[in-house]
């Protein structure tokens, strides 16, 4: 694990884009799976404007001036916000990041209006997982379809 103590912030598109797309990246490299059912290309496609405001929005974690962890919220109707992308680098575990950026996401999605928060999450996604239930998310039926057959679907009441 590094020492190195990480700042978080709101980042900045399209000033961050490159960095954060990167970061992404190696989220998926680690999740080794196609990412084709959530449209990710799609989604890459359109980042800045999916994760700017009032669209959605995305907080980072930032060691020695390069990016370790993330995540973000996407706008899905006027009071759900769907939750994306919580990642924090191998390197960086351990130091409760996840936990921070998520306690950052909920606090924005409760000022901006949205009642609740949802989310989709795989198997090798552990201690993301131990996050959300410790948050108080609880397990929901799929909120989309297409989804793999390991996915699990959670919520939060804002």
């Amino acid at each position: 694990m590094t020492t190195l103590t990480a700042q978080l912030r709101p980042a900045q598109l399209p000033q961050d884009h490159d960095a954060l797309v990167a970061l992404i990246q190696a989220y998926v490299a680690w999740l080794d799976m196609d990412m084709s059912f959530q449209n990710f290309d799609d989604e890459m496609a359109q980042f800045d404007s999916i994760y700017s405001l009032p669209h959605g929005m995305f907080w980072v974690a930032q060691a020695a001036g390069i990016l370790v962890g993330c995540v973000a919220f996407k706008h899905l109707d006027e009071r759900t916000a769907e939750v994306k992308r919580l990642y924090v680098q191998p390197a960086f575990r351990g130091q409760r990041l996840g936990d921070q950026l998520m306690q950052l996401l909920v606090e924005k999605t409760r000022q901006l209006g949205y009642q609740r928060l949802v989310l989709d999450t795989v198997p090798k996604t552990v201690a993301a997982q131990a996050i959300y239930l410790r948050m108080g998310f609880k397990p929901i039926a799929p909120y989309y379809s297409g989804h793999t057959l390991a996915t699990a679907f959670f919520e939060l009441a804002l």
